[in-house]
């Protein structure tokens, strides 16, 4: 007798073993839908927090840029019409001799009356402000300092923010004309904060922005960029920077410093440096927890003229 076939036919969203649920498959869905509603709360969460920051940004930024007897043309500073120098020629016939331990300097000439304006008006908004960075079309911010925690979740008017704002080392004391400032940012994905930074190693973009202006309380300053790298706050790194080097006042820590964030460069940047040069630093982390991306810069010298440095 022939045997006759048997028929299936499939039921989908059924198992093997008929009138039992997928469990484990409804498991995995619920998980998946949990993540989707995470990931897109995160996006959200992310998304709301970058508002919010830039908001404070502009909020600060409109204050700074219009406050009566500044207009925003007069932000950046001048170039002198001093003659070009000749650094090496002009080292080289006269020497700087500089003493063992730097004296601490005042500032040399008393803040103008718009500066002084500019930041009461900022300190209404956040008492914190300590400061005014812009570097090209890249950042055009207020600085803070509080303390090195505050400010990394926290945005520049002082709100919870994970962003966090551009700020001051907590070390560094504006009492006196500090030979060394240093400043803090998040690097960020979408470049905002110290996000950019990394665009220094880009040698076009470096020669459109080789000047940075930093502004405090009592003074204006012009800065030109002579290092970009990776530094280590590992001692036994190679490309390890003593910060503590640069804060300190003996002539000798400080042009060891000077040398290591001049040979970690990735560009060679043909900018002389002496150990009583006031020196600048945006610094931002990396992917290694124990590396600084570091852009460095020295303020612009009496009688220099910044066209040669363009």
């Amino acid at each position: 007798m022939k045997r006759m076939a048997r028929k299936y036919r499939y039921r989908p969203g059924r198992s093997v073993r008929a009138g039992r649920p997928h469990w484990g498959s409804l498991a995995l869905l619920l998980i998946s839908a949990a993540l989707v509603v995470w990931g897109a709360a995160v996006l959200l969460g992310d998304f709301g927090e970058k508002k919010a920051a830039e908001t404070a940004d502009a909020e600060m930024r409109a204050v700074y840029r219009t406050e009566p007897g500044t207009p925003a043309e007069e932000a950046a500073p001048k170039p002198t019409e001093a003659p070009v120098l000749q650094e090496e020629a002009i080292a080289a016939a006269n020497p700087v001799l500089l003493p063992s331990v730097l004296a601490q300097q005042p500032y040399y000439r008393a803040p103008d009356a718009s500066l002084i304006s500019r930041f009461q008006a900022l300190q209404k908004k956040n008492m914190d402000v300590i400061g005014w960075l812009t570097i090209g079309s890249m950042i055009d911010e207020a600085v803070v300092q509080r303390d090195n925690e505050f400010y990394m979740n926290h945005d520049v008017t002082g709100k919870k923010n994970s962003r966090g704002a551009v700020f001051l080392d907590e070390g560094v004391s504006l009492q006196t004309r500090p030979y060394t400032l240093i400043l803090y940012g998040h690097n960020m994905r979408d470049m905002s904060r110290f996000g950019w930074l990394k665009k220094y190693e880009n040698p076009d973009f470096y020669q459109e922005n080789q000047l940075i202006d930093f502004s405090t309380l009592y003074e204006k300053g012009r800065y030109v960029v002579f290092s970009l790298g990776t530094v280590s706050t590992q001692e036994e790194d190679a490309n390890y920077l003593d910060f503590y080097g640069l804060n300190s006042l003996r002539t000798d820590d400080r042009a060891q410093a000077i040398r290591v964030l001049q040979n970690v460069s990735v560009l060679e940047c043909e900018i002389d440096v002496r150990a009583d040069d006031q020196i600048l630093l945006l610094v931002t982390c990396v992917d290694k927890d124990t590396n600084r991306r570091v852009v460095a810069a020295r303020r612009i010298r009496e009688g220099e003229n910044e066209a040669a440095f363009k």
